[in-house]
């Protein structure tokens, strides 16, 4: 989570833009981690609950990639069948002692088939985990590394809206956004706990 995030008003977010008041509210404090299973690997609260409210309200994935995940284990509180990715032996070695399905390799040279892929913290350019992507499938992105920026900019992809953080998390709707989708764009850019749901336009 970034730490220098400076929040504006009560629920944390940009209060200047018309109609946000009641579209984002953040809980305001810091994420929780704790351990996965019987070793350091990492889960966080904040996290889980936003994966859970994409399961819940928009898709439930069939096959799930994280690249770049070192030792977070997050997204297995969530889904059943999980890729995860790194070059760190270290890390995946934390994640498969809890059964968890790893690759030791550069994401750019990872060949798969997803129909959701997390890019989340991560170093790891868009362009070079895409093509893992089935048609139709869905990005999840936040835009601590830049991700969020990168998928708006990707004409193959539509912003369907993002992932707040308020108790169980809540997904908003582009079309909730006032002025419109450039007002959920900038709030993308600005605070790197949101999620960016995007989905690819062909099926």
């Amino acid at each position: 989570m970034e730490e220098d995030n400076q929040f504006n008003g009560e629920a944390g977010i940009d209060m200047s833009i018309e109609g946000l008041e009641d579209i984002i509210v953040f809980d305001g404090e810091s994420e929780d981690q704790s351990f996965f299973g019987d070793t350091k690997s990492r889960s966080y609260s904040d996290l889980v609950k936003q994966l859970k409210c994409f399961n819940r309200e928009i898709f439930s994935p069939s096959s799930v990639l994280y690249p770049g995940c070192g030792n977070d284990a997050s997204p297995s509180e969530v889904f059943d069948n999980l890729t995860y990715v790194d070059i760190d032996p270290k890390s995946l070695e934390m994640l498969e002692k809890n059964g968890l399905k790893t690759v030791l390799i550069e994401a750019k040279k990872y060949r798969g088939n997803h129909d959701l892929i997390l890019l989340y913290n991560s170093d790891i350019p868009s362009s070079d985990i895409l093509p893992n992507l089935d048609l139709g499938g869905y990005i999840l992105a936040n835009e601590w590394k830049g991700h969020a920026t990168e998928m708006t900019k990707n004409e193959n992809f539509e912003v369907l809206g993002v992932i707040t953080l308020p108790n169980k998390g809540i997904f908003r709707k582009k079309s909730e956004f006032l002025p419109g989708v450039e007002a959920l764009k900038d709030q993308m850019r600005k605070y790197s706990d949101i999620l960016g749901v995007f989905k690819h336009k062909y099926s």
